[in-house]
């Protein structure tokens, strides 16, 4: 139990107490000689206080009581010469309260040194007969200076390795590192330690599928579905087996615009420039500028490479008289019109197209699929006409191009 102090608990509004009225005092509450010698606490906050006559009782100030705080008086007595509350002199007569009184400072001088050490405030032994800390900090310590001197940890913080000799690092060596070079410490910038493991440039790339990283297979040990223009299997055993479409490589050009074919039943049909027919407009998956279309020439740009290209040509006959059959034919050239032109598909598409009669349409469709080598690129044009007449129309068409390689062999 404490000797120099008592504890209470607040409550609500209540500022008087008495001594003695808190678990583990002394009967009769708690001593001293005088109130200067006492401090009150509210959960840990000095607080003013004063003692009427008597000193049973204690009277707070300056503080509101709810309930339930921990109200602490402690006493601490003088400990020092300037601190004695008896004096004898010579020939002066020794009264009993004097004694008392003297006897009284001393044995509260001692109760207030065992209350330390009751709380474990101070070090003591352990049972191995060494001094035992109490899982508290040793603050406000010298510098150690020999051997046998216990050292704080800004000492610590600033010693070295006495073999290793570390260097002194600094805000600017946060993206260096440490290591062990011809037997002793050094610092070494990330380049320096790449060469000191014997990485090569790919040590500065990430893994993924853009530009500039290492492609990573996926979790069949298959290639990502990206691009893959630039893989050539063209002296690969298996090119012949192999049918290599480049998916990211793939342009649609549609025109859904009703065209009317040029009217030519001569041989000379494909030359002319009327027997072109508007490509319309592209959607591409990603042709990454391999396919170029110019509607006011009625071409397309392939880059170089060996393409596949697909077209599909709907038309129907307009002639009003049932039974009226008319030819048309299309196919595949460069820009060129006149005899010099490069003819694509060397067999091109003919169909007749039957008129049900008034009012009604019959509609059929040209479809083709054709491969073009084009070494350095070139142009495309899809040409029609009408051998026999001027009432055939063409409501759509389509033209699909995929890049099968980037070499013409």
């Amino acid at each position: 139990m404490p000797y120099a102090s008592e504890q209470f608990t607040g409550s609500a509004g209540v500022l008087d107490y008495t001594f003695g009225a808190g678990t583990g005092s002394l009967t009769g509450g708690l001593k001293f000689l005088s109130s200067a010698h006492l401090s009150v606490t509210v959960d840990g906050a000095s607080v003013a206080f004063t003692v009427p006559a008597g000193h049973a009782s204690f009277t707070m100030s300056g503080v509101s009581i709810a309930g339930g705080e921990v109200i602490l008086v402690r006493r601490t007595t003088p400990a020092t010469e300037a601190g004695r509350l008896v004096n004898f002199e010579d020939l002066s007569h020794v009264r009993q309260v004097d004694l008392d009184r003297s006897a009284l400072q001393l044995l509260y001088l001692a109760q207030e040194a065992l209350d330390v050490v009751a709380a474990n405030q101070c070090l003591a032994l352990g049972g191995n007969g060494q001094w035992d800390g109490l899982n508290k900090r040793l603050e406000n310590i010298d510098v150690g200076t020999d051997a046998d001197h216990a050292v704080t940890k800004a000492q610590l913080d600033a010693a070295s390795v006495a073999a290793g000799n570390l260097p002194v690092v600094g805000a600017g060596d946060n993206d260096k590192s440490l290591w062990v070079v011809s037997g002793a410490w050094s610092i070494r910038t990330p380049s320096q330690a790449r060469t000191h493991l014997g990485l090569g440039t790919a040590a500065l790339l990430n893994v993924g599928t853009g530009a500039a990283q290492v492609v990573q297979f996926d979790g069949s040990a298959r290639y990502p579905s990206n691009d893959g223009r630039n893989i050539d299997l063209t002296n690969n055993a298996l090119a012949a087996t192999i049918n290599l479409r480049y998916r990211s490589t793939v342009a649609v050009v549609r025109n859904s615009t009703e065209q009317t074919p040029a009217t030519d039943a001569t041989s000379t049909w494909s030359e002319t420039a009327g027997s072109r027919l508007i490509p319309g407009t592209k959607t591409s998956l990603d042709d990454s500028g391999d396919v170029v279309v110019d509607a006011g020439l009625k071409k397309v740009t392939l880059s170089a490479g060996t393409w596949e290209m697909e077209y599909v040509v709907r038309v129907y006959n307009n002639n009003g008289t049932d039974g009226d059959d008319q030819d048309i034919r299309v196919k595949v050239t460069d820009a060129v019109d006149g005899p010099s032109q490069v003819v694509y598909d060397a067999e091109h598409d003919r169909v007749s197209v039957e008129s049900p009669g008034a009012n009604t349409r019959a509609m059929t469709s040209l479809h083709n699929i054709l491969l073009l080598k084009l070494p350095t690129g070139g142009d495309i044009v899809l040409r029609a006409v009408n051998e026999d007449g001027a009432n055939l129309r063409i409501p759509s068409t389509m033209m699909m191009f995929r890049k099968v390689s980037t070499s013409t062999a």
